[in-house]
């Protein structure tokens, strides 16, 4: 695989970025993500922050701070700065949000593992999702399930293959992300 650059975003989801100092298991959750996103075999790490104030809590956690100006707030931004002050080429891009820090262990390698053998663009974290929706109909109010299946086969929205992104971790192809 290519060298893969390591991106913790803090703050870009509108949640309020101070948050990143709150503990989980000893650790603030910015060293949590260092450490976790480290572990995935990055070839070095960045901290997007929405706030100088929060570059003390970077360094302490081994990152090398970047703060986005204010109108940069967006996971894109976040991605093409971290990208654009590095001099290295990189062949991918980790994201990571310290504010969802019940990653699997595992999980990211298993990412970058699939994304190389797939030759993926992307691939991210998601969960299933078992939402009822409902629709209107002359008969009123009706469940709504996946539209493709036929009637009588399954209701149980469980059984579904619905997926919701979640934003834990997003693994980008550079090249890809820059057409974007």
């Amino acid at each position: 695989m290519q060298r893969l650059l390591g991106v913790i975003s803090v703050g870009c989801d509108g949640r309020p970025a101070a948050a990143v100092r709150q503990s989980l298991g000893g650790e603030s959750l910015l060293q949590r993500a260092a450490r976790t996103i480290a572990e995935a075999g990055c070839d070095r790490v960045v901290a997007s922050l929405p706030d100088p104030g929060l570059e003390g809590a970077a360094l302490q956690a081994a990152l090398v701070p970047l703060v986005r100006p204010p109108a940069a707030g967006s996971l894109e931004a976040a991605v093409a700065q971290a990208l654009d002050a590095e001099d290295d080429a990189y062949g991918h891009v980790l994201v990571l949000d310290p504010l969802l820090p019940l990653w699997r262990p595992g999980r990211l390698a298993q990412a970058i593992r699939l994304a190389v053998r797939e030759r993926a663009d992307c691939v991210f974290s998601c969960h299933r999702e078992s939402a009822l929706l409902w629709h209107r109909s002359a008969m009123g109010l009706v469940p709504y399930f996946d539209p493709a299946r036929r009637p009588g086969l399954g209701t149980v929205a469980d059984d579904l293959p619905w997926l919701k992104e979640d934003g834990a971790f997003y693994l980008l192809e550079v090249a890809c992300f820059r057409r974007s």
